[in-house]
């Protein structure tokens, strides 16, 4: 019965995601979930990623004040928390976002509980 669920769920996603076509969190989540956790982490990464739009003051923000990388040996996963060893940023007006530089890419999350909320590629 849980082989059915996942099934469904991807077929749906898929579905939903192409539909959307300008839905770039939800698929972006779609993408990195699937490549760090196979479906379920797709199922999870989209329905994260979703669930979040973010001014695009913060992308500006994030993407014209870089930092040095941090580098960690785990994969960034949307939805996951970063390693504690990974320094988080403080994004002017926008006290409910943070960002990191890690493993080659920009990371914007959650700072109370440093959870991935988009990857910036």
């Amino acid at each position: 019965m849980n082989k059915r669920l996942v099934i469904a769920a991807i077929a749906s996603l898929s579905l939903w995601s192409g539909a959307a076509g300008a839905q770039s969190p939800a698929e972006q989540g779609f993408r990195d979930g699937g490549r760090a956790a196979g479906p379920a982490g797709a199922i999870v990464g989209g329905a994260v990623g979703a669930a979040v739009e973010l001014p695009g003051d913060i992308l500006g923000f994030v993407t014209g004040h870089p930092r040095r990388y941090d580098r960690v040996r785990e994969d960034i996963v949307v939805g996951e928390p970063l390693p504690r060893t990974v320094h988080v940023y403080e994004i002017p007006r926008h006290h409910d976002y943070e960002y990191a530089y890690v493993n080659e890419k920009r990371v914007i999350v959650e700072p109370r509980t440093r959870k991935v909320i988009r990857v910036i590629e």
